[in-house]
């Protein structure tokens, strides 16, 4: 019997570490293995990344299972929700944070302006949408 190939995803959510988790998955999809199991501990980060992930996860027909190790907050709370019906777990003394999103933009009134829209409809599509979902099933 092979051995269970997983994701340890304990870092920030970064370009770089995106790509690496990307790469990771596309290996274990292209496997025998049914289910593609995500351990989660991260303190969340860019945004940006958690889209580039989100999107290589929502592009496959195989089952995700998240289990939530330690924190998942802001983006990794977001990563969590990702998991497949019945299959998001949480550890009893682990952390999960989600919140709206923030931006350290600076500048003319109308770009922070662009910014705080741009962050409402990004909070809205990675946290709340995907919140709902996950209570409904």
């Amino acid at each position: 019997m092979a051995n269970l190939q997983y994701i340890k995803f304990d870092t920030i959510f970064h370009p770089i570490t995106a790509g690496w988790f990307i790469e990771s998955f596309r290996i274990i999809e292209n496997s025998d293995q049914p289910i593609i199991p995500i351990e989660i501990n991260s303190p969340g980060g860019y945004i940006s990344a958690l889209a580039q992930i989100l999107d290589a996860i929502e592009s496959s027909d195989k089952k995700i299972a998240t289990f939530v190790t330690g924190m998942a907050c802001s983006c990794g709370a977001a990563l969590s929700l990702a998991g497949s019906d019945g299959l998001r777990f949480i550890g009893a003394n682990s952390e999960f944070m989600l919140h709206q999103g923030s931006t350290g933009s600076s500048g003319k009134a109308s770009d922070i302006q662009a910014d705080a829209k741009l962050i409402m409809d990004m909070t809205e599509r990675f946290v709340y949408d995907k919140g709902d979902k996950a209570a409904k099933k």
